[in-house]
């Protein structure tokens, strides 16, 4: 056009904003944001648009952890946290999925998205089974369609451990687990099923595990963290005695020069991978043991409901946050922590819920359940959690 006087682009900002807040996050990024070079630059990932966007819809503003912010990490926030709320406040916005794949409980549930046309949750039991199942095509059916009819990749492997499935994680497109076998296993997924690639056994029972670059970390009741490599068939490179008690957790995030450790002995460890030595280490107090690591920052849950934070790389607490729910007094009992919000479950409270990680945590979401959630992971706005009773329960953003 070359008379300008009517374009969008002439408005003031503050009526740009109010048009905008009209609509979600995902579509103003992913979809008018490309329209124009006007709107490219406007809302660009590192625009100030979205800091204020968060800060006027929902009071969002990051804990000081003493790192320096991502530049686009409020666009992050406002498509990830609008993604779970938009869906969850829309009577149509999920596709509600049960299904009991187990016949004990299930000890870790998590999504995996090798492509993108592919969405599977991947669970581990005690009955030491690893089950797996693809629901991308359940994704946009009407919530009274059960999808009886759908062919979809259903995968379970009998006898996978033999013993309790501990923990599973992903390096590229393959799955890892470990087990009370004392054995980690890497797994690839085919036209047939789940093969194993290699294996490796241990000395004792493992409870975690944590991938970086081609590192694997395991931790169990050996004392020690032992450190295979991904490339050497999974040849064992060190043991790290960091506990004088069973490790519990493993914990750190790709690239990270850092690794953390919960023990049995109400500690924590801080291990620095460059030189291989013992940062610091901490007690805690009333462990709870349910830790989780964000953005090189470490935070822990408290007996009285509360969570504290520590600065970036070091075991110095400098905040704690109250998550003002009808049950805030009650230990959390897990949690995962993502950009602008925490997902949690409370002990012996039926629910998984979501609110804005913050100074003021508001509520995002909150998915029922008949008992106490053991396990779950969220990501892209599709949740997963497994029950007590052994139900897994799927819910996956339209």
């Amino acid at each position: 056009m070359e008379n300008c006087d009517n374009c969008l682009s002439n408005l003031p900002d503050v009526i740009l904003e109010n048009i905008f807040s009209t609509i979600t996050a995902d579509d103003l990024y992913f979809k008018v944001r490309l329209t124009s070079r006007f709107f490219a630059k406007y809302l660009s990932s590192q625009s100030p648009y979205w800091a204020l966007r968060n800060r006027r819809y929902k009071s969002f503003t990051p804990l000081n952890t003493g790192k320096e912010v991502d530049k686009d990490f409020q666009a992050r926030v406002a498509i990830k946290v609008e993604r779970i709320f938009n869906a969850f406040n829309d009577i149509n916005g999920y596709k509600k999925i049960v299904r009991r794949p187990h016949n004990a409980t299930i000890s870790v549930s998590k999504i995996f998205k090798p492509f993108q046309d592919r969405t599977f949750f991947i669970t581990g039991s005690r009955d030491r089974s690893i089950y797996l199942q693809d629901f991308e095509p359940y994704r946009y059916l009407d919530n009274d369609d059960d999808g009886n009819d759908i062919e979809t990749t259903y995968i379970k492997v009998e006898n996978a451990h033999e013993g309790w499935i501990s923990a599973i994680c992903f390096k590229d497109n393959y799955i890892l687990s470990n087990g009370w076998d004392s054995t980690l296993k890497i797994w690839s997924l085919s036209n047939t099923g789940l093969e194993t690639i290699t294996s490796m056994k241990g000395t004792s029972a493992y409870l975690d595990c944590a991938v970086d670059g081609e590192t694997i970390y395991c931790c169990g009741y050996e004392k020690a963290i032992a450190m295979f490599d991904f490339r050497d068939r999974l040849k064992l490179t060190n043991r790290l005695f960091l506990h004088s008690h069973s490790i519990l957790k493993v914990l750190t995030e790709r690239g990270s020069n850092y690794l953390y450790s919960v023990g049995g002995d109400e500690s924590i460890a801080l291990f620095d991978k460059r030189n291989m030595k013992i940062v610091c280490t901490k007690k805690i107090q009333d462990p709870t043991y349910c830790v989780s690591l964000y953005n090189e920052s470490l935070y822990i849950s408290n007996s009285d409901g509360s969570i504290d934070y520590m600065e970036r790389n070091t075991l110095d607490k400098i905040g704690n946050v109250w998550i003002d729910d009808d049950a805030h007094d009650i230990e959390i009992k897990n949690m995962s922590i993502d950009d602008g919000y925490i997902a949690y479950s409370r002990n012996h409270i039926n629910d998984l819920r979501v609110y804005t990680f913050c100074n003021t945590p508001k509520l995002v979401a909150q998915f029922p359940s008949s008992t106490s959630i053991c396990s779950f992971d969220i990501k892209n706005g599709d949740v997963v959690f497994s029950e007590g009773s052994a139900q897994l329960h799927g819910y996956l953003c339209k």
